[in-house]
Order: structure tokens, then sequence, then C-alpha cells
């Protein structure tokens, strides 16, 4: 057994309170000495459920497993043409695999993230475009959202209307 919880039932019986007891164990319900702590459970219990385990998915162990996790970039076939029409559009294809590679060069134990030279047209559809969601996160945003856009607005540079921010700006403010 490596665990055993307890709190009251929200069953009444007979005017008692009955208790629920949840335990945890190290094995496996084919296991024998489980199967026989199970009967002798159910002996004494009103009730006994068996859960079996819950696969637990990969999750990053070291922080090096971040270098493997999001490095993925959806393209023409997960998006397709008719989704995203930029797609037929040489130049900008060659921009987003640029800034790609940027982003799958990078590995979590260096220095900075590496920084983007953004183009003329890609800064004036940002500042065309963050006035606007700015004002809409302050109408249907929750007060922290908006909190903590203001304290990035004050102190991370670039980070506002005028120009993209870089991400190991943002990155360095968070860590700070």
């Amino acid at each position: 057994m490596t665990r055993i919880n307890s709190k009251p039932s929200k069953v009444f019986d007979n005017n008692w309170r009955t208790v629920d007891f949840f335990i945890d164990i190290e094995g496996s319900l084919q296991d024998k000495n489980v199967q026989k702590a199970i009967s002798e459970l159910n002996i004494i219990a009103d009730k006994v459920t068996e859960v079996g385990s819950v696969e637990v998915p990969w999750f990053p162990t070291r922080i090096e497993d971040f270098d493997h996790i999001g490095k993925k970039v959806l393209g023409e076939e997960e998006i397709g043409e008719l989704d995203h029409p930029q797609f037929r559009d040489p130049v900008y294809k060659a921009r987003r695999k640029f800034i790609t590679d940027i982003a799958f060069t990078y590995n979590i134990r260096d220095a900075a993230i590496p920084r983007v030279e953004y183009t003329k047209d890609e800064i004036g559809v940002w500042q065309y475009c963050y006035p606007r969601l700015r004002k809409l996160l302050e109408k249907n945003g929750c007060d922290e959202s908006n909190e903590i856009m203001s304290e990035m607005e004050r102190n991370v540079d670039g980070f506002g209307g005028e120009t993209i921010p870089q991400l190991d700006d943002i990155s360095k403010y968070i860590q700070g």
C-alpha cells in the first residue's frame, strides 16, 4: 500500500455516517496478493470499487526534455491551401521556414532565445493588430490578464504596439 486516504461519505446508513477509504497500492489487480487484499476488504466493507491504474502520458522530467516539445509546425498537409491561402506565396513560405528553422535550433540551455529581425510588413501587421486586440482584451479579459499585459508593456523592451516583442525579452521578464 502506497497511500490511504479517508473522508466522510456523502451516504448516510441507519443514521450513521459512513467513511470512504481510498487506497493506492503498488501492483496490479491481477497480482495474487492484491486479489487477496480486495477479498478481505469485501468481507468487512459495504462496497469495494476497483479502479485500474491510469496510464500516465509521457511528461518532461529533465529540463532538456523541453528541447523536444513543440518542435512540430503545421504545414500545407495539415492546414491545406483552402484554409491558408498564403501557402501559395513562395515569399511567405520562405519567411515561415526561416523563422521555423531559428526556433528548431534553439535548446533550453542556450543563453538566449534567438532574436528575429522582423520585416517592415510584419511590424506593420503587428502595429495594426495589437491595439485592436489589446482593446478586446481590456473589454473581455479577466483582471489578471489585463494586469500582466500592462506590466509587460511597462517592463519588457519592445512589448506594446510599436514593434513585435522578442521572446527572449519576455522570457527573461517572466523568469525575473
